[in-house]
């Protein structure tokens, strides 16, 4: 049996919290738009297109994502697992569901080494549940393809995680963007490193 894993990390399409200006957390997120649908048909298109194999469709417990997810799987014909909160973007806390013009002042500035917002994850917190994600995959589904359809803040601390940021288009040590609706492809285990390609 192949040791690797293979990830293939998309990013939900165009959400509504987004385009509202919205924090959208548990509370903020109100699903796809209708470009954001389109965004996630064609980045599955090209998957499919691209003869990318997927064995089963993960996503985060955010609507966004979950909406994401099953307009894929379904194109893919494959099955979506149980939505898991270790796939979501930063827990917000306090300011979830709050218009960005009314923090005060901009969002980056809110996370700390205490969370963002009051009763919010710190970035220490989001990143061992990043790598106990990892930890989980890596033992449990070895040898498999799965799609994470997941958030850009996932999807950063992966790729820094790894040093796969110099591999992506646009990037730099400090910036990387990975545009709504497009993929990833982590490949590789832990041991022997991961390498990365962008849809």
């Amino acid at each position: 049996m192949n040791s690797n894993l293979r990830l293939v990390l998309m990013r939900h399409g165009e959400s509504q919290s987004g385009t509202n200006r919205t924090v959208g957390g548990h509370r903020g997120c109100r699903g796809l738009t209708p470009k954001g649908v389109l965004q996630v048909q064609r980045s599955t298109h090209e998957l499919i297109h691209a003869k990318v194999a997927v064995d089963q469709v993960f996503c985060s417990s955010l609507r966004r994502s979950r909406q994401s997810a099953y307009i894929a799987a379904e194109a893919l014909g494959v099955p979506v697992a149980s939505p898991s909160c270790l796939l979501c973007e930063l827990h917000p806390g306090s300011i979830d569901a709050v218009r960005f013009s009314d923090l005060g002042r901009p969002l980056a500035r809110y996370v700390d080494d205490q969370g963002i917002g009051s009763g919010g994850e710190s970035p220490r917190e989001f990143r061992e549940r990043i790598l106990a994600l990892l930890g989980l995959l890596t033992k449990d589904y070895r040898g498999l393809s799965l799609l994470l359809v997941t958030h850009f803040g996932v999807i950063d601390a992966f790729v820094r995680l790894f040093g796969l940021a110099l591999n992506l288009p646009g990037a730099t040590n400090d910036v990387i963007w990975i545009e709504e609706g497009r993929s990833i492809i982590v490949e590789g285990n832990p041991s022997d490193g991961f390498s990365t390609l962008v849809m």
